[in-house]
C-alpha cells in the first residue's frame, strides 16, 4: 500500500488464468541462379483462447439481472499466406463464443516490386467501436530518391471517405523528406517532415485549411 503511484500502469489487475494455443508455420527454402538458398515463411496460422480461472469460481450475483460466468475469452484467429517474396496476405479475426459474433476482423493484401514500387489495400471491423472501414495506399518510384504516395480511407458506417492524401518523398542514405496534402471531412492540412534513420521524425510544418 505504501507503494508510488505514478500512472494507471502501476494498477496492474490480478489475473489467474491459462491460455491455450495452435500454431503452425510453413517454411521453404528459395534459390536462385548464383545465389544461396534462402529460407522463407510461406503461411503462418495461429489459434488461441484464454480460460478465466477466477471468472469460472465466482458466484453469481442474484441482485444482477443476467449475471452469468463467462470465463472463455474470444477465439482469436489469424492467417499470414507468402506465396511470393513480392506478395503476401494476412487476417485476424476475434470471435465472441457467447454472442455468437465477431468482435473485430481485420484483412490486408499487399504487393511490391524490386524497383520500390508498392500497394497495400486493408479492411478493418471493430465491433465495439462501431467502426468498419477500407483503406488503401500505393507507393510509385518515380526515380530512386524520389516517391510519390497515394492514401484513402473509406468509412462504411459513415458511408464517405474519412481521408484522402498525396505525398512526396524524398530519401538519402540517413535521412528523410516528405511533403503530404490531406483531405480529412472538415479540414484540408500540409505536412512537411524530416526524419533520420533510427531516430524518426525530427522535425515538421503543418499548415491546416477549414472546409466549410
Amino acid at each position: 500500500d505504501d507503494l508510488p503511484q505514478f500512472d494507471s500502469v502501476d494498477n496492474i489487475v490480478s489475473q489467474n488464468a491459462f491460455t491455450y494455443s495452435l500454431v503452425s508455420v510453413l517454411t521453404g527454402k528459395e534459390s536462385a541462379v548464383g545465389a544461396a538458398r534462402a529460407e522463407r515463411d510461406y503461411a503462418y496460422f495461429d489459434l488461441r483462447q484464454s480460460y478465466d480461472i477466477d471468472e469460472a469460481s465466482r458466484k453469481i450475483d442474484p441482485a444482477v439481472t443476467g449475471d452469468k460466468k463467462r470465463p472463455f475469452s474470444d477465439i482469436r484467429a489469424e492467417i499470414i499466406l507468402a506465396p511470393a517474396a513480392w506478395a503476401d496476405f494476412s487476417a485476424l479475426a476475434e470471435y465472441d463464443v457467447y454472442e455468437d459474433r465477431f468482435d473485430r476482423y481485420n484483412t490486408s493484401l499487399s504487393a511490391r516490386d524490386k524497383r520500390g514500387d508498392s500497394m497495400n489495400i486493408s479492411y478493418r471491423y471493430l465491433r465495439a467501436e462501431a467502426t468498419e472501414y477500407l483503406e488503401g495506399s500505393a507507393r510509385v518510384r518515380v526515380i530512386r530518391p524520389v516517391d510519390l504516395t497515394y492514401r484513402k480511407r473509406y468509412s462504411f458506417d459513415a458511408g464517405r471517405a474519412l481521408e484522402t492524401a498525396y505525398g512526396v518523398e524524398y530519401t538519402h542514405q540517413c535521412w528523410n523528406a516528405s511533403l503530404t496534402y490531406t483531405e480529412k471531412l472538415e479540414e484540408k492540412a500540409v505536412f512537411l517532415t524530416f526524419s533520420l534513420k533510427g531516430l524518426g521524425k525530427i522535425a515538421g510544418l503543418e499548415t491546416k485549411f477549414e472546409q466549410f
